[in-house]
């Protein structure tokens, strides 16, 4: 393995020694190792240039490669992985934990931009709302996933690889846990799979939204995003908590009760 920052040499022969063994080479009185250089020289007539971002890039397609191979082996069948490696790790550490709650993980999984930069208006209208609502008040934040029937058997999972994911959340709810975007858009693809035979059943949710005094309760333990909003996203935002890393001991009974009712996403029976 060729280390970028710590190979080279400089030499005074005339004509490169590629018939010299490297031990020979070494024992030259005029070699020298250059430090922290990318540049390897043969007195000036040939330079090599290892280029740190080619290395970096094949480093990184291999932990992409990985990271896709951990996913499948969880269950997802169809993926775009995409390019964002922060996006990509946090994706495995949600499903992971998904698929040790005991719950099964989204079979369609697509992390790209452009689905996000075709549907501009939907983002443009969420802000306005999310600041309306006093939940963010950033230049910088962008829908970072988004569950999608799209026509097919089984819900899209699609996440935004041009979202800043070292942001981490602070966004949405409560919930600082940085996988929380993730567990949220699971929440609806599972919450969504209850009602594949009855997908007008899932609409009839979208159109229910709490009641003043639960509203309180939610809005005070989850967060304004779940509370001001209808049934589903409230589901899904108590599913991110139940799946976060942050203790969910202290939660309100009544959370439950509300997740209970509009048949929140269970684990599967041992």
């Amino acid at each position: 393995m060729l280390n970028s920052e710590s190979i080279g040499f400089r030499n005074s022969y005339s004509v490169h020694p590629y018939n010299k063994s490297l031990k020979a080479l070494n024992k030259h009185k005029n070699y020298r190792p250059i430090q922290r250089s990318n540049e390897i020289s043969f007195n000036g007539n040939i330079n090599f240039i290892l280029i740190n971002k080619g290395v970096q890039a094949v480093g990184k397609n291999q932990e992409l490669k990985h990271i896709s191979n951990v996913l499948k082996t969880l269950g997802v069948k169809e993926l775009e992985i995409g390019d964002n490696l922060d996006l990509a790790k946090l994706l495995k550490s949600a499903m992971l934990q998904v698929k040790k709650s005991r719950f099964d993980v989204p079979t369609r999984i697509k992390c790209e931009s452009a689905f996000f930069e075709e549907n501009k208006a939907v983002q443009a209208n969420l802000r306005k709302m999310m600041s309306k609502q006093g939940t963010m008040g950033v230049g910088e934040w962008s829908i970072p996933g988004v569950v999608k029937w799209n026509g097919l058997n089984e819900p899209v999972l699609y996440f935004n690889t041009k979202n800043n994911w070292n942001l981490g959340n602070g966004v949405l709810s409560k919930n600082q846990d940085s996988r929380h975007a993730i567990f949220h858009e699971t929440g609806h693809w599972l919450h969504m799979m209850k009602y594949k035979n009855n997908p007008q059943m899932f609409k009839y949710l979208e159109n229910i939204e709490l009641d003043s005094y639960q509203k309180g309760i939610v809005n005070d333990t989850i967060g304004t995003y779940a509370s001001e909003n209808p049934v589903p996203e409230t589901i899904a935002e108590i599913f991110a908590r139940l799946m976060s890393k942050e203790s969910y001991s202290n939660l309100h009974p009544e959370i439950f009760n509300i997740y209970t009712k509009y048949n929140g996403p269970m684990p599967k029976k041992i």
